[in-house]
């Protein structure tokens, strides 16, 4: 059972979601639901910064992560040029 701090921490995980899927900026898709289009699971977690002022708690995804066919999300998005400077030359 989840403590009050958990609870809460667990609504607003939830709700930053939903926020996503109404922006458009995700879906849900089921097990075995067939979109016709390419599918990608991406694990995910919840980080939570008291002290930020913009951004106290949000959903952190990790495109890297591969699934079983090896190919992970980050290895299909094409990468434009790089916009900042080497840290070393």
């Amino acid at each position: 059972m989840l403590d009050s701090g958990g609870l809460h921490a667990r609504l607003r995980y939830q709700k930053a979601w939903q926020e996503y899927v109404e922006e458009g900026y995700i879906e849900r898709v089921r097990p075995g639901q067939k979109t016709g289009r390419l599918q990608h699971f991406l694990p995910h977690f919840y980080v939570e910064k008291p002290g930020s002022l913009t951004t106290k708690h949000r959903p952190v995804v990790d495109a890297a992560a591969c699934p079983a066919d090896g190919q992970c999300l980050n290895d299909l998005l094409v990468t434009g040029e790089q916009l900042t400077s080497p840290l070393l030359d």
